[in-house]
């Protein structure tokens, strides 16, 4: 009896310091708790996007790629995805999932080293948006706390919706919308079960599992994440197999910010930034409409270089952009080939010559040939403001205009054919003059087109907006709509003989 009563006493007195050590515990951690209750106002930085007049993408301003999305606006296999691979147990547990937490404990401690976290969803959202990355257990204690107090405030949906569009997922994405549309062009509610599953492998090391970067390594872990699909009940067989035989077509949605209207977007950011805020500007996920026509956009931006560039081609050649050194060129092909582009008739390209000859020079640039004619170097002349352009010789031999080395603008006449051969190019130089076109409907008065300049890369000053300068003959459709108006016709005969007037106070005459 006194070995029961012993017993009993012992056993209490474990008890209380068990729960004195555990409300210390929780008085120790709970000092300096930051408040959860922001995150029920979920306010993450989203994409602003600007329109056109017919709801096209203009472009995009960010400082994080976000687009915020609803449950039911994704795939159906995406948060079962997400849940497979971090939080299997999430409808079950109420914040924190003992059970994991033992499973990985076991795992590191068999491995050695931290192969395996116990953190559920609901602990990674405070994590992220509340507490630091720091590796100590009175932070591990505080995000307990809170995670255990968020979900007694928001639904599991709430908590999940948060997590998918929080999350990092690599290459600049923030959230799943952004995810699917850096790595497959689509949107997430298009997304497969095996695409769902490579996204869903992201979160553990987004730049380890970057599947453009280390496509072994994603469908490695993709395959994890179909396994543990399969294993909790959540896809049958065939749709393991059928995800796991699939092929991933790794694509980006283009974005067309900054390529057509790079002037217009840089006038509209300018203003949206004058009106509302750096800040509400790039995170406040802003839908901006714009006139602008793309159509109109492009044929503007066109007529505009094509002109400077006349005006350049008229003044001569004044040589190459550079000379660049065997190992230098080297270099600048390996770069150029890196970038992977894809050109069009008209479109300029930085091309290094190769070889040259009467005929012509054999160009290179990336990983493509070239071949420029002597026949698209006649403008290189000299100009002689005596002669007309026709009466000046005309140039005979490439090498008079190009040598080895020379590092010169092209502009793309026609792609090699089906058998293959050099790129056809013409000779070009950049006009060292500028310009700026405007188009506007003179009904509403709405900018169609704008652009400042021949190259925004080369210089971001709007020549249409920000330029000083004398109207010079720009006055003359006003004055002309004017007299249009008041019954003048193109036949109307103007008196332009001198105009005089007389102030007789101070004896002074304007004529």
């Amino acid at each position: 009896m006194n070995m029961l009563r012993m017993v009993g006493v012992v056993f209490l007195a474990g008890f209380l310091l068990a729960a004195l050590v555990f409300f210390g515990l929780y008085h120790w951690a709970s000092k300096d708790l930051p408040g959860f209750k922001k995150i029920t106002d979920y306010r993450p930085p989203l994409v602003t996007t600007v329109l056109t007049g017919d709801n096209q993408v203009l472009g995009h301003f960010f400082r994080e790629r976000r687009f915020l999305v609803r449950l039911d606006e994704m795939s159906p296999y995406l948060p079962k995805a997400f849940l497979a691979a971090e939080d299997s147990g999430f409808y079950q547990h109420e914040g924190v999932d003992l059970t994991a937490i033992f499973r990985a404990a076991l795992v590191n401690l068999r491995s050695g080293s931290i192969r395996q976290g116990g953190s559920t969803i609901t602990q990674q959202i405070i994590k992220r948006l509340l507490l630091s990355s720091e590796k100590s257990y009175q932070r591990k204690l505080k995000e307990a706390i809170l995670a255990y107090r968020l979900e007694n405030y928001l639904t599991k949906e709430e908590i999940l919706t948060i997590y998918l569009n929080q999350i990092y997922l690599g290459a600049g994405a923030y959230g799943v919308e952004a995810a699917a549309r850096s790595y497959f062009g689509k949107h997430v509610a298009d997304l497969n079960l095996a695409e769902c599953a490579l996204l869903a492998g992201l979160p553990q090391a987004p730049s380890h599992y970057n599947p453009y970067q280390h496509p072994r390594a994603a469908k490695a872990r993709q395959k994890y994440v179909l396994e543990q699909m399969l294993g909790i009940g959540w896809i049958s067989r065939e749709e393991y197999e059928a995800a796991l035989a699939r092929d991933i077509e790794l694509t980006s949605m283009d974005d067309p910010s900054w390529s057509v209207g790079p002037y217009y977007l840089e006038e509209v950011r300018r203003w949206l930034i004058a009106r509302y805020g750096e800040d509400e500007v790039y995170e406040g996920g802003l839908t901006v409409y714009t006139p602008c026509d793309l159509f109109h956009q492009a044929a503007a931006e066109k007529a505009l270089r094509n002109g400077l560039a006349a005006s350049a081609r008229r003044r001569g050649w004044i040589g190459p952009l550079g000379r660049l050194e065997p190992g230098q060129a080297q270099e600048f092909l390996r770069a150029e080939a890196d970038l992977d582009r894809t050109y069009a008739k008209g479109d300029w390209v930085k091309v290094l010559v190769a070889a040259v000859d009467a005929a012509g020079a054999e160009v290179r640039f990336g990983s493509e040939r070239g071949l420029i004619p002597v026949s698209s170097m006649d403008w290189c002349r000299t100009p002689d403001p005596k002669k007309a352009p026709e009466d000046v010789p005309k140039i005979k031999d490439a090498r008079k205009v190009l040598a080895v080395g020379d590092l010169v603008w092209a502009s793309v006449e026609s792609a090699p054919g089906k058998a293959g051969g050099p790129w056809r190019l013409n000779l070009e130089r950049e006009p060292e003059i500028e310009g700026a076109i405007v188009s506007l409907d003179p009904r509403t008065g709405d900018v169609l087109a704008l652009s400042g300049g021949f190259s925004f890369e080369r210089s971001q000053f709007n020549r249409a907006t920000q330029a000083r300068r004398q109207p010079g003959s720009a006055f003359k459709p006003i004055v002309y709509s004017a007299a249009i108006d008041e019954g003048f016709t193109a036949a109307s005969l103007v008196l332009d003989a001198p105009i005089v007037f007389e102030n007789q106070e101070q004896g002074k005459l304007w004529r």
